[in-house]
């Protein structure tokens, strides 16, 4: 995130199994967890879950991001027929999300290394055309 300059001010889960993730994430980040229901424009919010489908409450909170100009998504894994795509997403794929989310649980047990490569992700979130970009607000217009 300091590649693109972008950082959020809380993470919050997609649903109530994105809770661990959420989590884990925003523990790496520093950031607090938030619940999805108290997020705010403000809180610049990450909203992450683990497998995105494309299902009724994703759609309606990748919708809110979208209405506040504000915050971004990311999936862990995503289906290609995902009808709201996450701005990133881990792994594209026609996935069995049990099995995502049981590999997820397994992988969020393990210690994450000092230095991961993010070169892939900080490229995905620098692209001008990166979803994310149409919901920052100008930093002239006020809130």
């Amino acid at each position: 995130m300091r590649t693109i300059a972008w950082r959020p001010a809380v993470v919050a889960a997609a649903g109530p199994a994105d809770a661990a993730l959420a989590g884990a994430i925003a523990g790496r980040l520093g950031l607090p967890v938030a619940l999805t229901a108290a997020v705010d424009p403000a809180d610049r919010p990450l909203l992450v879950t683990v497998y995105n489908q494309g299902g009724e409450d994703w759609g309606k909170q990748l919708a809110r991001l979208e209405r506040w100009r504000a915050g971004t998504a990311f999936a862990l894994a995503q289906s290609p027929q995902a009808s709201d795509p996450a701005d990133l997403a881990g792994r594209m794929g026609l996935l069995d999300p049990e099995r995502v989310r049981a590999a997820a649980e397994t992988a969020l047990q393990i210690s994450p290394a000092d230095t991961p490569d993010t070169t892939e992700a900080a490229q995905l979130l620098s692209n001008d055309q990166a979803p994310w970009r149409r919901r920052l607000r100008p930093l002239n217009e006020g809130r």
